[in-house]
């Protein structure tokens, strides 16, 4: 078995795998297919040359926000999704903010060194604003009524809305001196 990690968008079938993959993932809320194509940049994870799942990422003011992440069925149990954050955080020159509802990407984040750093309430300013970077691309791309439709779908299997953020970054940060020192 051969995993490859590649810096590209993913190829259209690819995209349509993950949407409708998306589906089924219980703390992926939703990413449509316009959705997928709009991120700053991307890791795409082939086992065997088949595609198997994507990190996307966005950029702001020494900040990457790394995700959405998504690994199709098929290849889930192949640490495809700590390769491809394991990519990111060895590619990636500036600080690395990750945020997820699943605790199965938390204990990948913790096995990697990130920190757990920061609550919704206490985000530095270039991460919110990489969010408000990606909501205004979901309204952009149409996709916001299914958007929103999927998160009150999924409140009902999962607790899609609780985040843990960790960041992984030469500087240690804590939520006091970000506040204070840092951003």
């Amino acid at each position: 078995m051969e995993i490859t990690i590649k810096t590209h968008p993913p190829e259209i079938n690819g995209i349509m795998q993950l949407v409708e993959a998306t589906k089924i993932f219980p703390y992926l809320t939703f990413v449509g297919e316009k959705s997928w194509q709009s991120f700053d940049g991307y890791y795409c994870a082939y086992r065997d040359q088949s595609f198997a799942g994507v990190l996307a990422v966005n950029r702001i003011g020494g900040w990457v926000k790394l995700g959405p992440l998504a690994v199709l069925p098929e290849h889930q149990g192949y640490s495809i999704a700590t390769k491809l954050i394991q990519q990111a955080v060895s590619s990636e020159k500036d600080n690395i903010y990750l945020a997820s509802a699943n605790p199965s990407v938390w204990k990948i984040a913790q096995r990697l060194g990130f920190q757990e750093s920061f609550t919704w309430a206490n985000l530095p300013l270039a991460v919110r604003m990489i969010y408000f970077k990606m909501s205004i691309r979901v309204l952009l791309c149409g996709e916001s009524l299914h958007f929103i439709k999927e998160v009150l779908r999924k409140q009902r299997i999962a607790n899609v809305h609780g985040h843990q953020h960790f960041v992984y970054s030469g500087v240690q940060y804590n939520s006091r001196s970000c506040i204070i020192n840092t951003c």
